[in-house]
């Protein structure tokens, strides 16, 4: 029961709970304040009119004290929820000791490690090594290209349609969407595209379950 309660304090009891239509006053004045000082380059906001002031475990409030339960966890890189005490206790206990140390070692850097390590799946535990990459997810698909190349001394991509993977240049390139590419012109060179297997509306018109390669010039 003790701990029902402690997991019921990460998050604002009351969500969803909507206190005026949104978006409300509040927000549309940082909205517009935002079209005002920022560049272009914003993105979420186009389509979602959102405007957070706090948020909970997997609940968040806006600035007009509208509170929903968070579905985004920004861009789900939030596993433990917003402002978990528990986590933040052990960051702030780390930030007044450490705050970056590049990739020096750390006794808490190398722990992560050994830990990572000793959970990894299948033959990779206590049989691989930890890196630690960049901080978005278009880093991420930029190092995973790199390494597929050097691995197969193959230089050709082949990616899904109606896929997204970033807007770096090789992970815009693998991208399906030509929303963002028209922008900037040419980008990586042999990528191919091909569509989902959806047996349900299939895109190439077979019968249900009917497997046939597709082809694509490699």
């Amino acid at each position: 029961m003790e701990q029902l309660e402690q997991f019921r304090g990460l998050h604002f009891v009351n969500a969803p709970f909507i206190v005026v239509e949104p978006p409300g006053p509040k927000a549309r004045e940082l909205l517009e304040l935002q079209r005002e000082l920022e560049s272009s380059a914003i993105l979420y906001p186009l389509d979602l009119p959102f405007v957070p002031d706090e948020a909970r475990g997997a609940t968040i409030k806006d600035v007009d004290g509208n509170v929903y339960i968070d579905l985004y966890s920004g861009i789900s890189v939030l596993n433990f929820g917003h402002s978990n005490p528990f986590i933040l206790e052990r960051a702030i206990e780390q930030m007044k000791k450490l705050a970056h140390t590049l990739d020096f070692p750390t006794y808490a850097r190398e722990e992560l490690a050994r830990r990572l390590i000793n959970i990894a799946p299948g033959g990779m535990k206590n049989n691989s090594k930890v890196l630690f990459g960049g901080p978005t997810g278009s880093d991420a698909v930029e190092g995973a290209i790199k390494l597929a190349k050097y691995v197969t001394k193959r230089y050709a991509i082949i990616a899904f349609e109606n896929s997204y993977h970033g807007q770096t240049t090789v992970a815009l390139s693998v991208t399906s969407s030509r929303k963002y590419k028209d922008l900037y012109g040419p980008l990586g060179p042999e990528v191919h595209f091909a569509p989902y297997p959806y047996c349900y509306r299939c895109p190439l018109k077979l019968p249900g379950g009917t497997l046939r390669p597709i082809p694509l010039l490699l």
